[in-house]
């Protein structure tokens, strides 16, 4: 049987990483339309506009993204610790039980 080595304080970190990011990308403003106001060019104004309607879709699809990795990470540390708790318990178990002379 192979050994799995989890860093979880390292898991911890890139999820809280992943959240904090995620909410800079919730709280950004759309500031596409103000600046495209000051090009003084109507063509490059429309092009502004564009690129920032296709970043607004592009940062939402990012910020979902990274919302589930946050939400992953958190999950795979919980149920690895609960799985680490079972086990110890289990082990606790048999070493009382070989400990009363119960096999």
């Amino acid at each position: 049987m192979s050994d799995l080595d989890l860093d979880f304080d390292s898991l911890r970190r890139s999820a809280a990483a992943a959240q904090r990011v995620a909410g800079y990308l919730a709280r950004a403003e759309r500031v596409s339309d103000e600046a495209a106001g000051h090009t003084g060019h109507e063509g490059l104004a429309a092009k502004v506009r564009d690129f920032g309607q296709k970043w607004d879709i592009t940062r939402n699809g990012l910020e979902e993204a990274l919302e589930f990795i946050a939400e992953f990470l958190a999950s795979l540390v919980q149920t690895f610790e609960e799985l680490d708790r079972e086990q110890a318990r289990a082990l606790e178990r048999v070493a009382d039980a070989e400990g009363a002379g119960v096999r």
